[in-house]
């Protein structure tokens, strides 16, 4: 018989649907954006042309409206995503390394992402890893190597990608300081 708390609690659940229903239509735009985003760098790659480069900055200006405070990590992370090629599009690469990193940084806060996404997370941190070596940030890439080179793989796709992620860098790096008998091991 409290209908004081009831009628308090029924508003409290109409208040967090409707937060939920907010967030799974960020979620939605900005997975739509980061899918128009991979679909143009495929189409376009590098822009060659102010209006390439203008279709990256149309892509990211179309998803700020839906980056909020309080995002869930799926929207962080697609906005990361789409911020990654974007900043891929520029000649400066530091501004994409330090997206990568945070991208990195945000799946690493959840055990559980890394596991039901693990190939992602892999990509992620060989981007991450690319970044390095093309900043020539020789520390930090041996730190991602490591991360690379421990991924625990859950089918043979993902071994295949670790192996070649790991020793792609590894045979460049050994090439570039050479360290030839290293890349013969």
């Amino acid at each position: 018989g409290n209908y004081l708390k009831m009628a308090e609690m029924l508003s409290k659940v109409k208040s967090d649907e409707k937060d939920l229903l907010v967030g799974m239509e960020y979620e939605f735009k900005l997975k739509l954006a980061e899918f128009r985003s991979f679909s143009v760098s495929r189409k376009i790659g590098y822009p060659r042309t102010s209006k390439d480069k203008k279709i990256y900055e149309d892509l990211l200006l179309s998803a700020k409206p839906y980056a909020r405070k309080d995002a869930s990590l799926t929207e962080k992370l697609s906005l990361l995503t789409i911020k990654n090629y974007y900043y891929d599009s520029l000649p400066d690469k530091k501004p994409l390394m330090r997206v990568r990193q945070e991208w990195v940084e945000e799946a690493e806060k959840n055990e559980k992402f890394r596991s039901e996404n693990a190939m992602q997370y892999l990509v992620g941190l060989n981007n991450l890893a690319n970044s390095y070596d093309e900043l020539g940030m020789n520390d930090l890439l041996q730190e991602i190597l490591k991360k690379i080179n421990a991924h625990e793989h859950k089918n043979l796709d993902e071994r295949i990608r670790t192996f070649i992620y790991y020793y792609n860098l590894k045979l460049v790096g050994d090439i570039n300081a050479g360290q030839f008998t290293e890349c013969l091991a």
